[in-house]
């Protein structure tokens, strides 16, 4: 939760695994990055696949971030055209060094609708049940379908 540490776990992370692999998500207060109401609330970020870090969206973390989406280290994200659009919005570039997305990924193993969400292959893959049925009905805003 503190923002100058995760803002140095991911400077170490850029600096010491140009050639690495890693998996990072936005947390929004929107679906579509549009709006002029539009904010990043939290971010996390595994490396390798063994350290995982989340924090909120302030201070050092902001110029941090800014290195990693510009660096060689080769991105993952699920669902990756949020993760490109949000990128693009607060940054003015798209993220350098896709490498998977993981929705296209289940996509390509299962093409049939309704399959892919990170929720459903959670659950299909490593048996987790729903993690956010506790707070599901915060999720949707009345009558629009631009907030979560």
């Amino acid at each position: 939760t503190d923002p100058d540490n995760a803002a140095d776990f991911i400077n170490t992370m850029v600096d010491d695994g140009p050639e690495s692999t890693a998996a990072f998500d936005y947390e929004s207060n929107m679906l579509k990055p549009d709006s002029k109401h539009f904010q990043v609330v939290c971010c996390s970020i595994c490396w390798e696949g063994a350290n995982t870090i989340a924090f909120p969206w302030t201070g050092a973390v902001i110029p941090a971030m800014e290195r990693f989406l510009q660096s060689k280290i080769k991105k993952i994200a699920s669902n990756m055209k949020f993760e490109d659009r949000v990128t693009r919005r607060l940054f003015g570039f798209g993220v350098r060094k896709w490498f998977h997305d993981t929705m296209q990924g289940a996509h390509v193993l299962d093409c049939r609708r309704g399959i892919t969400s990170v929720k459903f292959q959670a659950f299909v893959r490593l048996g987790m049940h729903s993690y956010n049925r506790h707070i599901e009905q915060f999720l949707k805003a009345k009558g629009t379908n631009l907030r979560r």
